[in-house]
């Protein structure tokens, strides 16, 4: 990897990071796979570079390549900062819940919410894991919490350490949740 990408990879930009309407980032979006595979072959044990890898994938669609890249970096779990392991909890659990191991994705979530009893991509994940698992009560219980979650959200939609869902997933819950809706009828009457 060239050193231009390195230091996109590494920059921090406060004044963009935390302005309203964006959804902070790890991957900077000009940054290559190729530049973050790289990266973590040059330093297998980064977990910041392992993460921004995994970010980079999720925003793709591709989230069942996530547990592949974050699974060598569970020994150093709950790593030096608050903000790493939430990072690594939401993506491994989208990753587990794109590989349909659903049970996986329901620990992740449910030990990322004793951390963060907001996190709403835990809420999202909870959300479509028991639609999946045709347990409409508690689908309906996480959407209900989400929903209420970001009502009480700061006025730009965002916290400061929140990962935000794009408005692909927020779509894809309004799809899922039209999908079951004439069974969760049936079983909920």
């Amino acid at each position: 990897m060239d050193k231009m990408a390195k230091k996109k990879l590494h920059k921090k930009s406060k004044s963009k990071r935390n302005r309203p309407g964006r959804v902070p980032t790890l991957a900077p979006k000009n940054i290559s796979e190729a530049d973050l595979l790289g990266q973590i072959d040059t330093e297998p044990d980064n977990i910041r570079t392992r993460l921004a890898l995994a970010e980079y994938y999720f925003r793709r669609g591709e989230e069942n390549k996530i547990p592949d890249v974050l699974l060598p970096a569970k020994d150093d779990y709950p790593f030096d900062n608050d903000m790493n392991r939430g990072w690594y909890d939401r993506l491994l659990a989208f990753g587990y819940a794109g590989q349909n191991q659903l049970l996986e994705a329901d620990e992740i979530c449910r030990r990322g919410l004793e951390v963060d009893p907001n996190g709403l991509d835990f809420r999202f994940i909870l959300c479509f894991i028991t639609l999946r698992l045709r347990e409409y009560r508690s689908a309906i219980e996480h959407g209900e919490d989400y929903l209420s979650i970001t009502r009480q959200m700061s006025p730009d939609g965002q916290s400061s350490i929140d990962f935000t869902l794009s408005d692909s997933h927020l779509s894809q819950l309004h799809n899922i949740c039209l999908l079951y809706t004439s069974d969760a009828a049936d079983d909920l009457a």
